[in-house]
């Protein structure tokens, strides 16, 4: 949803968020990836999950209906022309994570269209690694990198 956010202000001219935090990153529909293969189940996200929270986030009114392909709901389908101008990024992907593809392909193309992005992987973590910082030492660490890029887009510093 950051990514539609920042793709929408910049096409409204309105002023822009400071950054984009992309944690796992659904950057586009479908996710026919390696990594969704690879990941499909049994490690805290499966696919089908991903495909509920996607019809939970499209509209359901015929009048508002939109492809996967849509800009605002899929980011990540956009042409690298179509990126440009939106603000920095911290992007984390993660090894066993049924979206890592998805992430690093829009992450690569951010890159392309010329857009500043922090980029933090984690091999060995899944997806959601926030919510077991308090178990894992590695999520811990990766947490506390989020913690950084917050603050570096919120103080600059």
């Amino acid at each position: 949803m950051t990514e539609a956010l920042a793709l929408r202000r910049r096409d409204e001219g309105k002023h822009n968020i400071a950054g984009q935090m992309l944690l796992y990153p659904e950057s586009r529909l479908p996710f026919d990836t390696k990594a969704a293969v690879e990941n499909n189940s049994g490690l805290y996200l499966e696919c089908n999950g991903i495909f509920s929270f996607a019809d939970h986030y499209l509209p359901k009114a015929p009048e508002k209906t939109y492809p996967p392909s849509y800009k605002y709901v899929s980011p990540g389908m956009q042409s690298i022309e179509d990126l440009k101008n939106v603000p920095p990024a911290a992007l984390f992907t993660n090894g066993f994570d049924p979206l890592r593809d998805v992430g690093v392909e829009y992450g690569s193309k951010l890159q392309e269209a010329g857009v500043e992005v922090h980029w933090h992987h984690y091999p060995e973590l899944i997806h959601g690694f926030l919510q077991m910082a308090p178990w894992s030492e590695e999520a811990m660490k990766a947490t506390l990198d989020v913690a950084h890029e917050l603050q570096k887009m919120a103080y600059g510093s």
